[in-house]
């Protein structure tokens, strides 16, 4: 994939990236489309990030069907977050979305949004939805500071049962990204 531009790298108005630990350059960060060859690394990261993960045959499965589109970032080799979508008429649905724990708040996840809202306009998409746990107040607070709004709730998605953990339906429109 393309180096990101030289505005992206170097943070523009918000400040997108500090360097990590150790770092000379931002040149190694890279924005790139999903492809087959990711689905280990997206899949290892996906555990890292949720106590259910996600296989990589699961996750090729997901990506192989109809709409089904994402994207990746890199730091060099080194998969660092990754979102996985697929368009279902005038919706783009976020499956997944995860950033390495030590590169969270750093402006990873909000640039892989960025990229989610673009694609899915350009394919046509009205709105972007997703689900969250009810408990996930990190993922609240950054969908709430995404202009993401509550259309529903699923009781008890996460963990199943009685004592499942509440999914909260979100939505946004795509117009005036």
């Amino acid at each position: 994939g393309a180096a990101l531009p030289a505005a992206a790298r170097c943070g523009g108005t918000a400040g997108w990236w500090p360097p990590p630990p150790g770092a000379i350059g931002m040149s190694e960060w890279r924005l790139d489309p999903w492809s087959v060859a990711d689905a280990r690394a997206v899949a290892r990261l996906h555990g890292a990030c949720f106590d259910d993960a996600w296989s990589a045959a699961v996750i090729r499965r997901l990506m192989d069907a109809r709409g089904g589109f994402g994207f990746v970032v890199r730091y060099g080799r080194l998969t660092q977050g990754f979102v996985l979508c697929r368009l279902a008429g005038d919706d783009c649905e976020i499956l997944t979305i995860g950033v390495a724990p030590r590169r969270r708040r750093h402006g990873v996840g909000a640039r892989l949004l960025a990229a989610v809202l673009r694609r899915a306009a350009e394919d046509g998409a009205g709105r972007i939805v997703l689900e969250v746990a009810a408990d996930n107040d990190p993922g609240r607070r950054f969908y709430g500071a995404h202009d993401f709004s509550k259309i529903g709730v699923r009781p008890g998605y996460y963990g199943g049962g009685v004592d499942g953990v509440d999914a909260l339906v979100l939505a946004r429109s795509i117009s005036g990204s």
